[in-house]
Parts: structure tokens; C-alpha cells; sequence
């Protein structure tokens, strides 16, 4: 397997899995159970009403970026679900607060499934770290960039009339990955190759996790 496919194959994996472990927190743990994914490949404009909540999780040659596009509508139409408080008795930090909870617990989900996968094969924990999600107002970046299909990609996530807009970044280092797993591993050339196929039904299985799974830091 050359570096190229290597790196193709792990980002459509976290792609999927980022966008699906969303998908999930929203029918989960804000019970909006219909939601419609929509790949958007063209530039927009979110000057108006712009908010933005990000987080990043590094995972063993992997450095995946999430960001999450919404109005303030949006925003406390998931506040109200989440909290179960009628508006408008949650201010803005609520709002930012439930946004940025549902990136958290979206990326925990994968870092989960992610770990997992990892101990099943080499039956050791690796090494991942989730920094803390980041939630402001923001006129600055209100441009969201035209996917490139690889790399970066981005949805929108629809329900009931109102949407969020999410990018996703996947970085993969393929040098440290060989090299990571030839430590781990040093008699088997195929380690590697046995690892990434295992992550194949990561969005599967994210999607199926019901409301008792647990969170993820």
C-alpha cells in the first residue's frame, strides 16, 4: 500500500466518522432524530448572524480539525433540546456551552471508536489527545472555503428548518504511522495495512452507539 492511499484511506475514514458521530450526538443526546447530510463542494458566505465552535484531537499520525458553522437560531433551537428549557430563560454562554459540548462529545465518540480499534489490533492504548472546543462569534471567519474532496471536506447537517454547517480536517503524517507501527510491530509488513482495514466500519458503529454509550472526553 503506497503513502497516498494510506493517507486516502484514513481521511475518508475520520470524515465519515467525524460526520456520522455528529449525526449521532444530535439524535442521542439532543433528540433530533431526523437529520439530512448534504456534502457542500462550493464556497459560502455566512457574514450574518455567524458562529463558529472548533475543536482538534491528534491521534497517532492523524490530526483531525473540526469546525461548526450556526446562527444563533440554530444554536438555541439545540440549547432548548439539550437543556429541556423553554426560551428564553438560557442566555448566549448557553448557547456556546451546548454547541461546543456537542463538537466535545462528537469527537469523543470517534477518539472511542479510534482507541478501540487500535487496542483490538496491537493491544496496546495510544496515544490521542482532544484539546479543549472553542465557541465565539465571528465575522472574521465567516467564509467557509470550497472543499477539496481530500483533505478538507465540508457538510451540512439539516433538521427541521435549520442547519449546521461543519468542516472537517484530516492531516496524515504517513512517515510517523510506518514508522509507529513498524516499532509495534517490526515482523509484519502487513501490520499497517490490517490496522486500516479494521477501521472500516468506524462509522458503522458509531451510528449505531444508543443514548446509554458512554461520553468521551
Amino acid at each position: 500500500m503506497d503513502r497516498e492511499t494510506i493517507r486516502r484511506v484514513l481521511r475518508e475514514v475520520l470524515h465519515q466518522a467525524i460526520v456520522a458521530s455528529l449525526q449521532r450526538q444530535l439524535r442521542n443526546f439532543v433528540g433530533i432524530l431526523e437529520t439530512n447530510v448534504r456534502y457542500v463542494d462550493r464556497s459560502t458566505d455566512l457574514s450574518f448572524d455567524h458562529w463558529v465552535s472548533e475543536i482538534s484531537a491528534e491521534m497517532v499520525g492523524v490530526r483531525s480539525y473540526l469546525r461548526c458553522h450556526f446562527s444563533s437560531t440554530t444554536a438555541r433551537v439545540i440549547t432548548d433540546r439539550l437543556l429541556g428549557v423553554e426560551p428564553p430563560h438560557h442566555g448566549a454562554d448557553h448557547l456556546l456551552s451546548s454547541i461546543g459540548e456537542l463538537c466535545n462529545i462528537a469527537m469523543g465518540a470517534v477518539k472511542r471508536r479510534f482507541v478501540a480499534a487500535f487496542r483490538d489490533h496491537y493491544g496496546v492504548e495510544p496515544e490521542l489527545v482532544i484539546a479543549t472546543p472553542n465557541t465565539y462569534p465571528s465575522y472574521d471567519q465567516a467564509r467557509v472555503h470550497r472543499a477539496d474532496g481530500g483533505r478538507h471536506r465540508v457538510w451540512e447537517i439539516d433538521f427541521g428548518g435549520h442547519a449546521l454547517l461543519c468542516e472537517a480536517s484530516v492531516e496524515v503524517d504517513v512517515d510517523m504511522l510506518i514508522r509507529d507501527f513498524a516499532l509495534l510491530e517490526p515482523d509484519r509488513h502487513d501490520s499497517l495495512i490490517g490496522y486500516l482495514s479494521s477501521l472500516s466500519s468506524l462509522r458503522a458503529a458509531i451510528l449505531a452507539e444508543d443514548r446509554s454509550a458512554p461520553l468521551a472526553a
